[in-house]
């Protein structure tokens, strides 16, 4: 893969999921640190291909706010020499083009990936959908959302993307969190 990156900027870290795992949590634990260069904007979306955000997530990059380039993804950072700089955005685990466009950036990139169990994450996914000021349309109940729509299960499906991960990235460059660990 051509390396479309700057030389000059480049990411340390990068966390990629799950939602509802415990990222913005963590992602304020890290933006608080003072060796930390933290976005500014939690989930940049630098990495997700315009194809993916239209065909998984149903919302177009505007109303998703994906950062469209490297010079627009340095804005979100502070001009802090020496500091470690990193991102969360939950969705980069769901398409494994963005673990390869970070590859591409920094073959040694950390990668975080937050993790609950599958039927918490759901059921938090659900009520937080249903909740959602974002218009997302959802089941009555939760029993009817698992039968009415796939893509949720696939969600849940933490081997299969974490495998992706790791196909990439040398098991000593990804972190895994438990969110029981830090509730």
């Amino acid at each position: 893969m051509q390396n479309r990156y700057s030389q000059e900027f480049k990411l340390d870290f990068v966390g990629i999921g799950f939602a509802k795992c415990g990222t913005s949590w963590i992602a304020d634990k890290l933006d608080s640190h003072p060796d930390i260069n933290f976005s500014s904007w939690k989930e940049t979306n630098f990495f997700l291909s315009e194809e993916f955000i239209k065909n998984k997530t149903g919302l177009d990059s505007s109303r998703m706010g994906r950062c469209k380039d490297i010079n627009q993804l340095q804005t979100y950072f502070q001009n802090e020499k020496g500091k470690i700089k990193g991102e969360f955005s939950p969705w980069y685990i769901h398409e494994k083009n963005s673990i390869h466009r970070m590859q591409a950036m920094n073959s040694q990139m950390k990668i975080i990936i937050c993790v609950r169990d599958p039927i918490d994450f759901l059921y938090s996914l659900y009520w937080y959908n249903k909740s959602s000021i974002h218009g997302i349309h959802m089941p009555n109940t939760f029993e009817e959302m698992l039968v009415e729509n796939e893509t949720y299960l696939e969600r849940a499906r933490f081997y299969q993307q974490i495998s992706a991960v790791y196909s990439v990235f040398p098991e000593n460059l990804v972190h895994l969190v438990d969110f029981d660990s830090i509730v």
